[in-house]
C-alpha cells in the first residue's frame, strides 16, 4: 500500500473495528460469516466477492486470496462503517447532484465520462455486451442503459446516448439518490471510476 493512503488506511480500519458486526451487516447488507479463523464480512463489489477478516479488517478477493487493492480496500471499509441502512430510493442523480460534487464535476467527467465516451461512443454494441459481462440490466434510458448493484445497498447506472446530427456521443454515470447515505463523495468517484473502467476491460476482453 502507498504510504500517502496508509493514514486513510488505518483510520477506517479503526472506525470499522469500533463498531459492533451485527450493526455492520445490517446496515449495510453484508453477510457475517463464521469461519475456523474466526468471523470475517463477505462483500460483493461490481460482482467481485471480497473478504474481511475481523478484526483485521483489511480486504482479500475471495477467488485469489489476495489483498485488494488500495482503492477497493478504502472503499469497502468505508462501507461498511458508513452506510446506514437507508432504501434504495429508485431515483437516479448525476455525480454534480452529490454533495460537493459540482466542485470535482469536470475532474469526474474527464477521469471516469471521457473514457467511456471514446471506448464507447461508435460501439453500442460493445457497451451492451461489456454492461451483461459486469452484470448490469438493461433499464430504458438513452439509447443504452444499464444498471449495476455496485454494493449491496448502492445500485449505479450507465447510460449512453449516440451521437446526432446535432451532438456527439455522451456517457452519464448515475447514482441512486441514497448513495450519500452509503459512502462520501469522494468514494463515490473512485466507485465511478471502477465502473468505468471495469466496463472498458470488459469489453477489451471481447474485442
Amino acid at each position: 500500500m502507498q504510504d500517502n493512503y496508509r493514514p486513510a488506511m488505518e483510520l477506517a480500519q479503526s472506525r470499522l473495528r469500533a463498531l459492533d458486526p451485527r450493526r455492520v451487516v445490517t446496515r449495510s447488507g453484508v453477510e457475517l460469516l463464521a469461519t475456523e479463523a474466526g468471523q470475517q464480512y463477505r462483500v460483493r463489489l461490481l460482482g467481485q466477492e471480497y473478504r474481511v477478516p475481523i478484526p483485521e479488517a483489511r480486504v482479500y478477493s475471495v477467488v485469489t486470496d489476495s489483498p485488494a487493492g488500495t482503492s477497493v480496500n478504502l472503499v469497502v471499509l468505508h462501507y461498511l462503517s458508513t452506510a446506514d441502512g437507508s432504501p434504495i430510493t429508485g431515483n437516479w442523480i448525476p455525480f454534480r447532484s452529490l454533495p460537493g460534487g459540482n466542485v470535482y464535476e469536470q475532474a469526474f467527467r474527464q477521469q471516469c465520462l471521457r473514457p467511456l465516451i471514446d471506448s464507447f461512443g461508435s460501439y453500442p454494441e460493445g457497451f451492451e455486451q461489456a454492461s451483461l459481462a459486469l452484470g448490469g440490466e438493461k433499464v430504458a434510458m438513452g439509447d443504452r442503459s444499464f444498471t449495476f448493484r455496485v454494493l449491496p445497498h448502492l445500485p449505479m447506472a450507465c447510460v449512453l446516448w449516440l451521437a446526432d446530427e446535432e451532438q456527439g456521443a455522451e456517457v452519464t454515470l448515475l447514482y441512486d439518490a441514497v448513495a450519500p447515505n452509503c459512502l462520501q463523495t469522494e468514494d463515490l468517484a473512485a466507485l465511478g471510476r471502477m465502473l468505468a473502467f471495469g466496463l472498458i476491460k470488459a469489453w477489451g476482453k471481447r474485442s
